[in-house]
């Protein structure tokens, strides 16, 4: 290194250690730079769980004979973290097939000022989701928890076997009723 070098480097050096401050140890401002670290880790945490996500949650497929629905969840106990997913994708499959949603908007003007309010609510009421079935799991370990994905399979337009076979034990059911009443008499 050569004198000049080593001189701007010193310079550079002594100027950026003006431009530090200490903080005192529980003052707003030591509280202020540690509220900012926090979000920033938190940032980091998010972006990285982000980056993580499989591509099917990310993109849940779609098609003509299926219903898709993905959730997530976590948990210290990794079966209990695929069965909160599952529910949630159930939720969130039943809201597909049969949610109803409903808004209320009410506005009252006095006087140049508008005061508003906005009630939106979604039912989802006795959906029917047998059958669907686990097709993508996915589990990763988030903080010192299981992170699980899943993406629930739900076929449509007769090709779910299971409410084919509840429509069927139905149908010879309502038979046998049907049958029963006429020898009644």
């Amino acid at each position: 290194m050569n004198k000049t070098t080593l001189i701007s480097m010193l310079l550079a050096t002594s100027m950026l250690g003006g431009c530090m401050t200490t903080v005192t140890p529980g003052s707003p401002e030591a509280y202020m730079q540690m509220e900012k670290e926090r979000k920033e880790r938190a940032a980091d945490q998010l972006e990285d769980t982000l980056d993580d996500m499989p591509k099917w949650y990310k993109k849940v497929p779609t098609s003509n004979h299926a219903v898709y629905a993905a959730g997530t969840s976590t948990s210290t106990d990794p079966q209990y973290a695929i069965e909160k997913a599952v529910l949630r994708a159930k939720i969130t499959l039943a809201d597909r097939l049969k949610g109803q949603l409903s808004q209320k908007m009410k506005s009252v003007m006095a006087e140049n000022d508008e005061i508003g309010t906005s009630v939106t609510k979604n039912v989802i009421d006795g959906v029917e989701v047998s059958g669907y079935r686990l097709k993508e799991k996915e589990l990763l370990v988030e903080n010192g928890e299981v992170r699980a994905y899943v993406l629930l399979e739900f076929p449509i337009g007769g090709f779910n076997d299971v409410l084919k076979y509840k429509a069927d034990q139905e149908a010879k059911l309502n038979k046998q009723k049907i049958i029963a009443e006429a020898l009644k008499d």
